[in-house]
């Protein structure tokens, strides 16, 4: 649900549309990988009876993304001129797609396919929640110049740069732990890191919300698209 609302939602044009897309194309592999956990032998690995479920949903995930980008560049060579936004958003996604799938692999006995099992989950999430940040950090930038033409004294730059904040100092504390104690194999402590995060990316989404509310979009999500 989260990854079709932030491709969904149009952001801004420019790096907060690119982020927001490129973190909806990313969230699905951190649901479909499981956190790894200690299997025999101290090893680390997913449970061996999920293996064929990851195989299956991550499949299915890179067919649909072909079709979701073969969709996107119709979309976006029928406009003319060509958006800026849109461009950099559909070569960014391809990259990622292809990133995704090198690492996957065709097959089960790719030489890349354990490390996607180890460590998939771990690096979608971590790149999912920093450009949460970065979304954050840019609306704080923004904040006052909307502040003003609404004429309120409500301090979103405050509030955003807040919770901005807090997300990065999870995701900090999050790898700090991990290096200093191996990759977690405790799945509830990588769930409460997560669910902390969406958290707090949903409470700054709900305070944007109020800030628009009775302002409306922002001018620079209603331009009309750039030239190339």
């Amino acid at each position: 649900a989260a990854a079709f609302l932030l491709v969904a939602v149009r952001g801004r044009p420019g790096w907060e549309e690119v982020l927001l897309n490129i973190a909806g194309m990313l969230l699905p592999v951190v649901a479909f990988v499981p956190t790894p956990v200690r299997c025999a032998g101290g090893d680390r690995c997913i449970p061996p009876e999920a293996i064929s479920t990851v195989d299956l949903s991550v499949s299915t995930l890179l067919v649909a993304g072909i079709l979701g980008l073969v969709i996107a560049a119709v979309t976006w060579l029928a406009h003319v001129p060509l958006n800026r936004s849109a461009s950099l958003s559909i070569a960014v996604a391809v990259v990622v797609w292809v990133v995704v799938a090198a690492w996957f692999g065709p097959s089960p006995d790719w030489f890349g396919r354990e490390s996607f099992y180890g460590y998939a989950h771990y690096v979608a999430a971590v790149v999912v929640f920093v450009f949460m940040v970065a979304v954050a950090f840019i609306n704080a930038r923004r904040s006052d110049q909307h502040a003003a033409i609404a004429g309120t004294t409500v301090p979103y730059r405050v509030i955003y740069n807040a919770i901005a904040v807090a997300m990065a100092l999870v995701i900090i504390g999050a790898l700090l732990y991990a290096v200093a104690n191996g990759w977690p194999t405790d799945t509830t402590l990588v769930f409460w890191v997560e669910a902390a995060l969406l958290a707090l990316f949903a409470l700054f989404w709900m305070v944007q919300t109020v800030q628009f509310w009775n302002l409306g979009l922002p001018d620079e999500a209603c331009e009309a698209p750039a030239a190339l």
